[in-house]
């Protein structure tokens, strides 16, 4: 799961689409405009059949190994960190 997509995570998602060896399998972004577009088009590469979302509830459910974690800075950056990792992801 790649967690935003900043300066910082648009580099990742970009990393993570044309990487052959990771599967990309979720998309975490702040800005309601991009919330239901495909990662690739955010980024200027083809679709990938991820969609960005908003809902944490929904990232913090899919089956991932790691989660790239690189949002701004935010009030609850602690507590989505705890949750992430206690639904067993590394971060």
């Amino acid at each position: 799961i790649q967690w935003a997509t900043g300066t910082v995570g648009s580099a990742a998602l970009k990393y993570f689409i044309e990487n052959p060896v990771t599967v990309l399998v979720g998309l975490y972004v702040t800005k309601p405009g991009k919330v239901g577009k495909d990662a690739g088009t955010l980024i200027g590469l083809p679709e990938t059949g991820v969609t960005a979302t908003d809902d944490i509830d929904a990232l913090v459910a899919l089956e991932a190994d790691c989660v790239l974690y690189a949002p701004a800075q935010s009030p609850t950056l602690l507590d989505t960190l705890c949750r992430l990792l206690a639904s067993g992801k590394n971060v």
